[in-house]
């Protein structure tokens, strides 16, 4: 049996609503069916009239609706829970959208502040991740520096070759057949 889950109650349901008229509407299907038209006519009149007695009470201002300056996206996000079907799939299509716009411009000032990634990663991390990072990193670079070094002193090896003074004949000859070198 596929039952789906019931509609929560909105905030404004919530505030006219007592408990004697909730249990009217679900006791509604359970009445004979001759009895429910009157039934739920008469909640339904209950329902306007404490919506009525709510909007006149003396206490308008301490009772009524918390004023909310949000954006759209936020709104849509509110209301989703109180929907269902095509019409949850749209507000969901619209809250990623509103998701990848953020990211987008959140991108967009991180480059136009001139920010190099390696200070946008760091951003990122938590401290205790920044300073581990920070620990690697320089570990990484001393490697670098002593194989940078190393690699310094293998080019000087080869760069000493047959043409410099280093390896020079003992006899003054160059060893290319010329200068009293015997050639038959």
């Amino acid at each position: 049996m596929n039952q789906e889950t019931p509609y929560p109650m909105t905030p404004f349901d919530i505030k006219i609503t007592d408990d004697n008229l909730q249990m009217m509407k679900l006791l509604l299907p359970y009445v004979p069916p001759s009895m429910q038209k009157m039934l739920g006519i008469y909640v339904k009149f209950l329902e306007m009239q404490h919506a009525l007695d709510y909007f006149h009470s003396a206490t308008l201002d301490a009772q009524s609706f918390e004023q909310k300056n949000h954006s759209l996206f936020t709104m849509l996000g509110e209301i989703r829970p109180y929907l269902r079907g095509k019409r949850t799939d749209m507000i969901d299509q619209l809250l990623q959208a509103s998701q990848m716009m953020e990211m987008f411009q959140t991108f967009q000032d991180m480059s136009s502040d001139n920010a190099d990634p390696m200070s946008m990663m760091m951003g990122m991390l938590s401290p205790e991740q920044q300073t581990m990072f920070e620990t690697y990193n320089d570990m990484f670079a001393n490697m670098d520096i002593g194989n940078a070094e190393k690699n310094k002193d293998k080019n000087m090896d080869n760069d000493i070759g047959k043409g410099s003074d280093m390896y020079e004949r003992m006899d003054g000859s160059s060893g290319d057949g010329k200068d009293g070198s015997s050639q038959a």
